[in-house]
């Protein structure tokens, strides 16, 4: 992005009451579960898109124990909520702030889950070639989870995006010739 591009705009968000907090948690662990993601994740890595290499050939083995780990990371994690106000000021803040590596002391818990009730970014994600218009768009940050790497040394972090499914659904279905049954 050069200096006279703006970044993506986010999109609408309908955040969840804090309390609704663990139920979220639970259906994103569950989630990822579901056949389509380790689909997802295998054509990811087979196509070297994102930031994780596969670390062995076994492309579907790989995406199973990454999902696994993502699941243990949520099970583990423990809860924040950023109010509005707080968003807004970290995205103020960060406007101005230095270039920062990050630290495990700057992390409020080894393992966790936080829910921005404004998203806290956007990007624009690497869309395949032959993705319609009216599928590919801005996707908006609105909440993070992490925790250790699995064995290695570092954290993961997974940046978690709103979903409109009753939206997404029939596109995806339409995009990939799908039927309903």
């Amino acid at each position: 992005m050069t200096a006279s591009e703006k970044p993506p705009t986010p999109g609408p968000w309908d955040p969840p009451a804090p309390r609704e907090l663990p139920a979220m948690r639970e259906a994103l662990a569950d989630s990822l579960r579901n056949p389509f993601q380790v689909q997802a994740l295998v054509y990811n890595l087979a196509n070297q898109r994102g930031t994780v290499p596969a670390r062995s050939r076994d492309l579907p083995a790989e995406a199973a124990r990454l999902l696994a780990q993502e699941r243990t990371r949520l099970a583990g994690a423990e809860l924040f909520y950023v109010t509005e106000d707080m968003t807004r000021l970290a995205l103020a803040a960060a406007e101005t702030l230095p270039v920062h590596n990050l630290h495990p002391e700057d992390i409020p818990a080894q393992t966790g889950f936080v829910v921005f009730a404004e998203p806290i970014g956007a990007c624009l994600p690497e869309t395949l070639p032959d993705t319609p218009a009216d599928v590919a768009g801005v996707v908006s940050i609105v909440a993070a989870s992490w925790g250790p790497l699995g064995g290695d040394p570092g954290m993961w972090i997974t940046l978690w995006s709103a979903s409109d499914r009753a939206a997404e659904i029939p596109l995806l279905m339409k995009y990939r010739n799908l039927s309903r049954t």
